[in-house]
């Protein structure tokens, strides 16, 4: 890797980044980096942008630092191997996504992966792609270790060894259900040793912990929040609050969110989820559409880019997920709710919200599916355990048992 090109070029990369209103903070951020890079090149050796990084992380740098550095990075690869400028989002490096297991498996399995991953991987999330390339390696190096070097050697017995050994549980009911999808995405593509293996897979229980779920009271009090306009929330900030609130629509979703995916004249929503890549209509409401309309109409930066919500800095890319959680972190400050430590403060808890809202309202389980986007009718089922209205309809009377009323009251409270 020739990083030589930094140096020669890096008064046109830094003039090109304050003339595209890169503020001087980040300017300097590139520059230090840069020399960084040039001054230690001779001497590391470095062959790849991935052994620059590993190099930062071997330094022992704070996460927060090093997550920063690798956005950076990746514009830099970008920029080194193409000459693009990193005016644009979506240039990320190549070692973005880590499989640190992959890089230890044979050939074999090496192969079964990457087949796996061109069949399922496609379209999903950078999150639920992250989960496959740590989990199934993950798995495939445990039967590897055991001596277990192709599919047609593993038994019954050595499957079961990799979830669970001496007693003790080595994997849980989510990795199971993943590494059931690998052998089932493989004997549906005609791997006849996958299938039987797939038969092997054990039935685990998924734990689910209790859900720190939105109180009426709490949805109440960022309704008035959203309505005050003598607080500190942007335009932006109560146009997502409004989408969350009322629409129940995913973070990602509406990060991702484009400005033709608003249909003025019939008032309607219509995108491709993120999740799912399934189509979406919903009734675009006139709290939402207005709250939408005053963002674009008063603070949006004046770009060409097709997202609707963007950064306020230049360059101006599309919010990001974290963009989105921090304005659901100012309306829940500027509610006064959930500043615990450790309170549950993301966007899924206004689509919790909305579909217990639903569900205790009495509207359909297939609606409430359709309204979610859920492409399976089982995912309503987390949901379910929240519905307090008819839990309670279930509940049976104390009145035959023997105990007192004190005990009955404590438990009530």
């Amino acid at each position: 890797m020739d990083f030589n090109y930094l140096s020669v070029h890096l008064d046109e990369l830094l003039a090109f980044l304050r003339a595209n209103d890169y503020t001087e903070t980040y300017v300097q951020r590139y520059r230090t980096t840069i020399r960084q890079i040039t001054a230690n090149a001779g001497n590391q050796s470095w062959a790849s942008y991935a052994e620059v990084y590993q190099w930062y992380v071997d330094a022992g740098h704070k996460p927060t630092y090093l997550k920063e550095l690798k956005a950076i990075l990746g514009k830099l690869e970008h920029f080194n191997l193409t000459g693009a400028f990193p005016l644009k989002k979506g240039a990320k490096s190549s070692f973005w996504k880590v499989k640190p297991a992959y890089s230890k498996l044979n050939p074999e399995y090496k192969s079964l992966y990457d087949t796996f991953e061109s069949l399922c991987c496609s379209g999903l999330k950078d999150s639920t792609v992250s989960s496959y390339n740590t989990k199934i390696p993950s798995f495939l190096y445990d039967l590897q270790c055991k001596g277990i070097y192709t599919l047609p050697s593993v038994t019954e017995e050595d499957i079961l060894k990799c979830f669970a050994d001496n007693g003790s549980q080595k994997r849980s009911g989510t990795v199971c259900i993943k590494i059931a999808r690998f052998f089932r995405i493989l004997s549906e593509a005609g791997n006849e040793q996958a299938a039987r293996i797939l038969g092997y897979i054990p039935q685990m229980r998924i734990a689910r912990k209790n859900i720190d779920y939105l109180t009426e009271d709490e949805a109440n009090r960022i309704r008035q929040t959203l309505e005050d306009t003598t607080n500190n929330l942007t335009y932006k900030d109560r146009a997502v609050g409004r989408i969350l609130l009322h629409m129940g629509i995913r973070g990602i979703d509406i990060a991702c969110m484009r400005l033709d995916d608003i249909d003025w004249e019939k008032d309607l929503l219509i995108f491709d989820q993120q999740k799912t890549s399934q189509p979406m209509k919903l009734p675009l409401i006139p709290v939402v559409g207005n709250a939408i309309y005053d963002y674009c109409t008063m603070e949006r930066p004046a770009s060409t880019s097709p997202y609707l919500f963007l950064s306020p800095l230049a360059p101006h890319n599309s919010l990001t997920t974290d963009g989105i959680a921090y304005s659901v972190q100012k309306i829940m400050s500027a509610a006064g709710i959930r500043q615990e430590k450790g309170r549950r403060k993301g966007t899924h808890i206004f689509r919790h919200h909305m579909a217990i809202t639903m569900l205790s309202n009495g509207v359909p389980q297939p609606v409430i599916t359709g309204t979610m986007g859920h492409t399976a009718p089982e995912s309503l089922g987390s949901y379910l355990h929240a519905d307090m209205t008819h839990l309670r309809e279930c509940a049976l009377s104390l009145d035959k048992f023997p105990i007192s009323e004190e005990v009955i009251q404590s438990c009530m409270k």
